[in-house]
């Protein structure tokens, strides 16, 4: 094979198909800043962990004016090809992304929203749900996606999005769906990783009557964003963020009630993660009782409601007798930790 032909675009043209010529040529094209390469229909993208100016108005503009064969690999080639299809054949079409953690599955699924959502049609309601669909991102990601060893913007869960568009191709409506989420995250993170991100942009942007009625402030306050070692993302503005999703909020039709609401939960399951037990018969810790009164006020439930929650368990022999055992510290510490599992599943859904 020729210099000439190595780094093809397509890899369907290379005459070896094995892991090591498909690997060579993603490589050369890598090097090159090529990040998207062809096989067939289908998309691979390597990421070069920077970002790279091949996005925005000019390059949608390029992509939705010309032919597949005419333009390199791109997102949004593969977005026009969707469209486009969907459009002339009348039938839905997916766009299915997958890839370890890092691999840039949530960049690229950006690359394809906002294609379709400059290339579509649409008047008034059409240009709103089109705002709605690109606003549900940092609501997703700030409460689905944390700091890896791997990637500082891994999603924790995996989402299916469906658009649905009119006669004239314009988007009509839409909806998301959630699954998978890692609920451990929550309250045991590893080495060099976050929570995720919401908790730290609470922290972060919280303005001062929040903080006051929600008992919250630096991050390395709570236990529960602190297990990871770190705090802070390299270029990443908390506070910043915090407003994006806020704004997001409104834009969703989510009002103040719920918002405040919303950051209440969260309030209160940090203030939880501050609760500590001791004994061989679990009680709370002295020196834990303040973040156990937070928690409680927060939540809305009496102190001794909640303590008959993490201290005991009830058991039924099924012969219509029962019992209240009381638990140790590791029994009682997965109660708490289950408890905060549930409430933030409940919020992110």
């Amino acid at each position: 094979m020729s210099k000439m032909r190595d780094g093809v675009e397509d890899l369907c043209m290379i005459k070896s198909v094995d892991n090591a010529e498909i690997c060579k040529h993603l490589k050369i094209r890598l090097g090159r800043e090529e990040i998207y390469t062809n096989i067939g229909s289908v998309l691979v993208v390597c990421n070069p962990f920077k970002w790279l100016n091949i996005y925005g108005p000019q390059y949608i503009q390029m992509y939705s004016s010309a032919t597949t064969a005419n333009t390199a690999p791109h997102i949004y080639a593969l977005a026009d090809s969707a469209y486009r299809r969907m459009m002339s054949e009348s039938t839905s079409q997916a766009v299915i992304i997958s890839g370890e953690s890092g691999a840039g599955k949530t960049e690229a699924a950006k690359g394809v929203l906002n294609f379709v959502s400059a290339v579509s049609g649409g008047g008034g309601d059409a240009e709103r749900l089109k705002k709605v669909i690109h606003d549900t991102n940092p609501i997703l990601e700030g409460f689905g996606n944390a700091k890896t060893v791997r990637n500082d913007n891994s999603s924790r869960f995996g989402k299916y999005l469906e658009i649905k568009f009119d006669e004239n191709g314009a988007p009509c409506s839409g909806s998301t769906l959630k699954f998978l989420l890692e609920r451990t995250r929550v309250a045991f993170q590893g080495k060099g990783e976050r929570n995720y991100h919401i908790f730290y942009a609470l922290c972060a942007g919280s303005n001062d009557e929040m903080k006051q009625n929600f008992g919250i402030g630096d991050a390395n306050a709570f236990q529960f964003l602190v297990g990871g070692g770190v705090t802070t993302v390299s270029g990443k503005n908390d506070a910043k963020e915090f407003a994006e999703i806020q704004q997001a909020m409104v834009t969703l039709g989510i009002d103040e009630n719920m918002q405040w609401s919303i950051w209440q939960t969260l309030a209160s399951i940090l203030h939880l993660g501050n609760v500590f037990f001791e004994g061989d018969q679990a009680n709370i810790c002295q020196q834990s009782h303040e973040s156990f009164q937070w928690a409680c006020h927060l939540i809305g439930v009496t102190e001794d409601a909640m303590s008959t929650a993490l201290l005991t368990k009830f058991i039924s022999t099924g012969k219509g007798e029962s019992f209240n055992l009381k638990n140790n510290v590791e029994q009682a510490s997965a109660m708490r930790d289950s408890v905060c599992y549930v409430m933030y599943e409940k919020v992110f859904d």
